[in-house]
């Protein structure tokens, strides 16, 4: 399979998911010390969050561009539906750790998960504009 083939989406989760392994794999080396499995817990638990409020995202698009009459309300609820998430991944961390004493989820490593998918999709924005601007970057790539 050729990236060029690929949808902007999945180019997105692709990059997405090489940033997690990397993240994945540094926190996986503080597994060394003892308490630095809730540092990849937390990660991994920001990553499912992430792909789970993009997934939110992209259908939240597919809503928009449909010809659906009703898809204004669906809207806001896949807008309230992330933040939900967003919320309950940093309160089960917080819950967890500050008031039960039970620390599985580090609280910074779960907001730390939440940000390389809105990387990659940050930079593929910028690529895309880009391209669009200057026509020659698509005859080097090509």
């Amino acid at each position: 399979m050729r990236l060029k083939n690929l949808s902007t989406n999945q180019k997105i989760v692709l990059l997405a998911l090489v940033i997690y392994i990397l993240g994945a794999l540094v926190f996986g080396l503080l597994l060394l010390i003892p308490t630095g499995s809730d540092l990849l817990l937390g990660w991994l638990l920001g990553a499912a969050i992430s792909f789970a409020c993009f997934g939110l995202l992209v259908l939240q698009a597919y809503v928009l561009t449909s010809e659906n009459a009703k898809g204004a309300g669906f809207v806001m609820l896949f807008f309230a539906g992330r933040f939900i998430l967003y919320g309950a991944g940093l309160f089960v961390a917080a819950f967890l750790s500050h008031k039960l004493d039970i620390y599985l989820f580090n609280l910074f490593t779960v907001f730390a998960g939440y940000f390389p998918i809105r990387l990659a999709i940050y930079l593929f924005g910028f690529l895309d504009k880009r391209k669009k601007q200057n026509p020659t970057i698509k005859k080097e790539n090509q």
